[in-house]
């Protein structure tokens, strides 16, 4: 069986890929690299009332603050999770980068600052509760007895 090369669908096949019109990024990024975006944002997860107006999501930024406020936080660990898996997406769709690396360094740095801020958070945690346990047992054994209350 002999195939023949055929000039004329080669040329109509490369024609019809250029014609093919590729989704349009608010950004202005390129839509081919969306398939690289797919890694996990650790930024977007931990800081996500931050990053959202970063990236130029300022309504669901607000929208995401009033829930917190609204229902203490429990449906905002559900948008937590989506922002961390689908926020490299997010982040290239709607921030202009120059390139991939610079897409890559711009995340780096929103996960260095997540981490930074949740474990300064953590150590304010840890000694506001020391701070709060040795203020009972002061106030209970040094301002209490001097009214006869204990």
């Amino acid at each position: 069986m002999n195939i023949e090369h055929n000039e004329y669908s080669e040329s109509r096949l490369e024609d019809d890929f250029k014609n093919i019109k590729t989704e349009e990024l608010p950004s202005g990024n390129d839509p081919s690299y969306l398939p690289y975006t797919k890694e996990f944002n650790w930024g977007a997860f931990l800081l996500n009332c931050f990053w959202l107006p970063f990236f130029k999501l300022d309504a669901k930024s607000i929208v995401l603050f009033i829930v917190n406020l609204l229902f203490c936080g429990i449906p905002s660990m559900f948008v937590c999770y989506q922002l961390g898996r689908d926020g490299g997406t997010i982040a290239w769709k709607y921030r202009k980068f120059k390139d991939v690396e610079e897409y890559k360094s711009v995340l780096k740095v929103w996960t260095k600052w997540g981490i930074a801020v949740h474990i300064l958070l953590l150590i304010i945690t840890v000694i506001f509760c020391v701070a709060l346990f040795f203020g009972i047992r002061w106030f209970m054994t040094e301002i209490l007895p001097q009214f006869g209350i204990i």
